[in-house]
C-alpha cells in the first residue's frame, strides 16, 4: 500500500516538474534574448514592448503546444490561448529573470516621470551642482555626496531610477573619485530622527564630466 502511494506522488511530482519545463525553457530563452538587449537609460513603454515582443515571439511559438499541452490549455490558436501561454512564460521570466523585472519597472519609472505632477512632498525648487564623488552611504537609500572646486559637499539621495543611474546600479563604489554634474530636485520629507520635515535632494539626473 505504502510502495503504490509512492509510485502515485511520484508520478504526480514527474507530471509537475514536466509541465514547468517547457515554461521554463521558453522564459530562459526569453531571458537570455533580453539580456542581450541594448536598452538604453530612457527607455519608453513602446521600446520596452518593441524588446519584449522580439524576445518573446519566437520562444512562443517554439513551445506554444507543450505549454498548452502540459498546463491543459486549448491549442486552439486564438488570442487567448497565446495569453495564456504567455502568462506560463511572463511568470517564469519574474521569478528568473532580474533583468525582466529591472527593465519593467525602468519603463513605467520614465513613463511616470514624464506625467508626474507636483505634490506638497515636493518643495518644487530644482538645481544642479558639479564636483567629484567623495562617498556612496548606503542608509535607508543611497546617498551620493560630491566636493565641488572650492571644497563644498554636498549631498543627494538616490531614491528611485534616473537618467545615468545605470553606471551607478552595476557598481555604485566605482563611481568614487569619478566628476559629475548632478541635477536635483528638492523633497520635503519626515525624517523620524529628527521628528520633523527636512529638505532632501533627490537625484533626477547624473553625468559624468570628462
Amino acid at each position: 500500500m505504502k510502495k503504490s502511494i509512492l509510485l502515485i506522488a511520484f508520478a504526480i511530482l514527474s507530471l509537475t516538474v514536466s509541465a514547468q519545463k517547457s515554461a521554463e525553457k521558453a522564459a530562459n530563452e526569453t531571458c537570455d534574448c533580453i539580456n542581450k538587449a541594448n536598452v538604453p537609460d530612457d527607455i519608453t513603454n513602446e521600446d520596452w514592448q518593441k524588446i519584449l515582443t522580439d524576445c518573446l515571439g519566437q520562444p512562443l511559438l517554439t513551445y506554444y503546444e507543450k505549454i498548452c499541452k502540459e498546463n491543459k490549455i486549448a491549442a486552439d490558436q486564438t488570442q487567448e490561448s497565446y495569453e495564456a501561454v504567455g502568462t506560463k512564460i511572463g511568470a517564469k521570466l519574474v521569478e528568473n529573470c532580474p533583468k525582466f523585472m529591472k527593465m519593467a519597472m525602468r519603463a513605467e519609472e520614465n513613463k511616470t516621470a514624464g506625467t508626474i505632477t507636483k505634490t506638497e512632498e515636493e518643495v518644487g525648487k530644482e538645481g544642479s551642482a558639479t564636483g567629484v564623488i567623495k562617498s556612496l552611504d548606503k542608509k535607508d537609500f543611497y546617498y551620493v555626496t560630491i566636493e565641488n572646486s572650492m571644497g563644498s559637499k554636498e549631498t543627494f539621495m538616490w531614491l528611485r531610477f534616473f537618467k545615468g543611474s545605470t553606471s551607478f546600479e552595476n557598481n555604485p563604489l566605482a563611481q568614487i573619485g569619478k566628476k559629475v554634474t548632478v541635477k536635483y530636485r528638492e523633497l520635503r520629507c519626515f525624517s523620524p530622527e529628527m521628528m520633523d520635515y527636512v529638505i532632501k535632494k533627490e537625484i533626477t539626473e547624473i553625468t559624468f564630466v570628462d
